[in-house]
């Protein structure tokens, strides 16, 4: 059985992370797998980058027509592109040099390859899986809707872009995608949702409804995120030993739809009734008037485990999320966590067992719940130890492989 994974990155934001460990953790179970991107991080020789296209002087001009009539790439007040269109940014030749296989296994190809390049490739394979980690594949553009629902009809009029057209660029791509997924669907072809939450997004999807859909959480690995000892972590780290720390994490920290305005405001309000740093990592900082902050761009993750350890509590404020990683990498590290009970938090986070969901956007209680587990040491102990015992039970890398070969060969039998 050979597997081939699409993926825009190897090593560098959660849906990539996540799609690289399970194609390594296939290989580990002796299950031929190949992993291509548009980028390459990794020093994993099963993974290959292929050629990105020359992006000549009509693709330029195009992207800009579009970025500067709001057609194209909208920011919703952030760096982070939040609408993306369906084409390819890889050489065409390129795509006929990735290994033909038994199953194409698509993760998140966002400004890497387009629903054409699929069709282009899905002739080399008996079946194709496809696990989305945002809605583009299943909208007229945007990565997370945002509370809009025409993506269960033909997108238009679309929020995103600040479109109040009925035929604009959602409805153009919207239409490209039926098209391509009508060849696609000829195929043997099923969703793998990794929340409750993705999976209801697909199945009221006007694209993906027909397609069959299965949930399979992500895992992680347990023995490399782990219990270990605070203050050696602290020492490790240059953080005073009485300190009591927040972490917390995203590829970036000023993208708005991971909530650090809303983070500004729950500290600015916890810095009143107690004294507390922050380890932050990703791109940018957060800068909290009077609060220490210990800041990284980017932690390899290998090293990852000791800024959980070193920590007391996880926040994560994000506005919206499929099925976040560092929740899952602080829960087994024993750190109990506080967050917006958004996509499929709340299927990591038991609440007041393993940490706290918080109703969105309530920043009054997220403040309240992150100030108890900070004064009251043997509270955050226990909630720890039992997000532990649940990243044992239900999401190690582990299970979430064997549910994939369990897939596998069941698409391969019939």
């Amino acid at each position: 059985m050979k597997i081939v994974h699409l993926c825009t990155s190897d090593d560098k934001g959660g849906a990539a992370i996540s799609a690289h460990r399970l194609h390594r953790n296939l290989l580990q179970k002796n299950v031929e797998s190949r992993f291509y991107v548009r980028n390459k991080f990794s020093k994993d020789d099963k993974t290959q980058a292929i050629a990105i296209a020359s992006q000549g002087l009509m693709f330029k001009l195009k992207r800009w027509i579009f970025a500067n009539k709001g057609q194209y790439f909208r920011k919703l007040d952030s760096p982070h592109i939040a609408f993306a269109t369906n084409f390819t940014s890889v050489d065409s030749k390129a795509i006929s040099n990735i290994e033909s296989g038994d199953i194409l296994h698509i993760n998140w190809i966002n400004n890497y390859l387009s629903f054409s390049d699929l069709n282009q490739l899905a002739d080399r394979y008996k079946a194709l899986v496809w696990r989305p980690s945002d809605m583009n594949p299943m909208t007229g553009g945007c990565m997370l809707s945002n509370g809009c629902e025409r993506f269960q009809n033909s997108c238009g009029h679309c929020p995103a872009i600040k479109s109040e057209g009925a035929y604009d660029q959602s409805w153009i791509e919207m239409k490209r995608k039926k098209w391509e997924l009508r060849r696609m669907k000829k195929r043997k072809l099923i969703m793998v949702a990794q929340s409750e939450w993705m999976k209801n997004n697909i199945e009221r999807s006007a694209l993906f409804a027909s397609t069959p859909v299965v949930k399979i959480n992500n895992g992680i690995d347990e023995k490399h995120f782990s219990l270990g000892d605070r203050m050696d972590a602290r020492k490790v780290l240059g953080i005073g030993a009485d300190e009591l720390v927040i972490i917390a994490v995203a590829q970036s920290l000023k993208n708005k739809l991971k909530g650090f305005d809303l983070l500004h405001r729950i500290i600015d309000q916890l810095k009143d009734r107690i004294k507390c740093s922050v380890i932050s990592i990703g791109s940018g900082e957060l800068k909290i008037p009077g609060v220490k902050e210990y800041h990284f761009d980017y932690i390899e993750q290998k090293h990852m485990p000791d800024y959980y350890r070193a920590s007391n509590v996880f926040v994560t404020t994000s506005r919206m999320e499929n099925f976040p990683n560092n929740v899952l990498e602080a829960s087994a590290c024993g750190i109990p966590s506080v967050g917006f009970d958004v996509g499929g938090v709340s299927e990591i986070i038991d609440n007041q067992k393993t940490g706290y969901t918080i109703q969105p956007y309530e920043v009054h209680e997220f403040t309240q719940r992150l100030y108890e587990l900070l004064i009251n040491e043997e509270l955050a102990k226990t909630l720890g130890l039992s997000a532990r015992r649940r990243i044992e039970n239900n999401f190690t890398i582990a299970i979430q492989t064997n549910k994939y070969i369990d897939l596998y060969k069941e698409l391969l039998a019939s």
